[in-house]
């Protein structure tokens, strides 16, 4: 299949890799969640598609990606020898890995960051009670001279986008800790997250803008790229169970499946970030 394309570094072509682990639908099942909105490959009854822990370490180890970035959703199904596979491969190629995942998650498993460069804490009303100061505490336990924290912040309702508008993001960006804060928006946008009102709440955090953007704070790669023209599409591939790729994590299809780390490099080989946003635009 062909890509539509646009222009992107020549230098790690497929951007930031992401990678998705898991073959099971999340435990907290958000429904406007894009991973739980794609259908979902099995292998059989009762038997989830999988990474191949090998072939990971093979894809990291020579696709041109800038960064890593491994999502595991909640619960932990099994992961541990696929996300070992893909930092050893990563660390040995000096490139940056980033583990996305729930409060629980970070909680119960820290275990699973002991070698990567970022923990992104995915937050929102949907995973539970967004708390400032506990967030704050679990960002600077998870902090070491190697790992930093982001908070990965989604714009799930209208009331938590004005809450955050309101206060509560500049309270998360008060102290040190965390390191980023990353804004998304929902994937496709619901009626209220029009353009307008993105552009509203954009002015109404204007003064964190002028003192964080892009040092602490970051928006939303749709917002970044199609609204405010602060740059192209900054690509981000996806890699998911059942050996599926897709040109943009946000996308539902996949477009194509691969058998070997090869014949993955081979079909993405002449590989650009999409020119049309896959979920559409905001009017």
């Amino acid at each position: 299949m062909s890509v539509q394309v646009s222009t992107t570094e020549a230098s790690g072509r497929l951007g930031v890799l992401s990678i998705h682990l898991d073959g099971e639908r999340c435990r907290i099942g958000c429904t406007y969640c894009y991973l739980g909105n794609r259908p979902k490959p099995s292998l059989g009854i009762g038997k989830p598609a999988t990474l191949d822990p090998k072939m990971l370490a093979e894809a990291v180890a020579t696709l041109p990606a800038r960064e890593v970035a491994v999502a595991i959703s909640e619960p932990v199904h099994g992961v541990p020898d696929a996300l070992k596979a893909v930092v050893r491969a990563a660390n040995a190629r000096g490139l940056p890995v980033a583990v996305t995942t729930t409060v629980a998650v970070a909680e119960k498993e820290r275990g699973l960051f002991g070698d990567v460069d970022r923990v992104n804490l995915s937050i929102d009303p949907a995973k539970g009670p967004v708390s400032v100061r506990p967030l704050i505490k679990l960002a600077q336990d998870l902090t070491t001279s190697r790992r930093e924290v982001a908070f990965i912040v989604t714009l799930s309702n209208l009331a938590f986008a004005n809450e955050l508008a309101g206060g509560l993001l500049a309270s998360m960006l008060a102290g040190t800790a965390p390191a980023r804060i990353q804004l998304n928006g929902i994937k496709p946008p619901p009626d209220w997250c029009n353009k307008a009102y993105l552009l509203g709440f954009y002015g109404k955090i204007q003064h964190l803008i002028d003192e964080h953007l892009d040092r602490r704070l970051y928006m939303d790669c749709y917002v970044h790229a199609r609204i405010f023209g602060l740059g192209p599409c900054p690509a981000r591939p996806d890699i998911s169970p059942a050996n599926e790729f897709r040109a943009c994590v946000y996308q539902g299809p996949a477009d194509f499946t691969f058998t070997t780390a090869a014949d993955l490099a081979a079909k993405t080989a002449d590989y650009v970030a999409p020119a049309v946003c896959p979920w559409g635009e905001i009017v």
